[in-house]
């Protein structure tokens, strides 16, 4: 019956584990310095046992013409050090205006 009601508070609450957040929010702050992008913006929700992961990256003007299997490839970075032993809907997008970060 406990996990019942861990579950029941864990679809009410949409909070993610704090160690998980954290590790997230920390690999998108490394591969922006890596790849020289302006700044980042990421949102982690959870439901169950299952994660939703929205990360944008602000890119420079000097970047706006990068390939998209190069961003492809950048993804897959990110992603191989924030999978886990969880499921994740990951979303991860690159643009060159701020606006679209929100």
């Amino acid at each position: 019956m406990g996990t019942f009601w861990k579950n029941i508070r864990e679809l009410l609450q949409f909070a993610p584990d704090d160690e998980v957040e954290e590790m997230i929010h920390q690999q998108a702050e490394g591969i922006s310095k890596r790849y020289g992008f302006i700044d980042e913006y990421v949102r982690v929700a959870k439901t169950g046992g299952s994660y939703t992961v929205e990360i944008d990256f602000l890119l420079p003007q000097a970047l706006a013409h990068t390939q998209v299997k190069e961003l492809d490839g950048i993804r897959q970075e990110l992603y191989d050090h924030i999978r886990g032993e969880y499921k994740m809907w990951l979303t991860i997008s690159f643009t060159t205006e701020r606006k679209w970060m929100i």
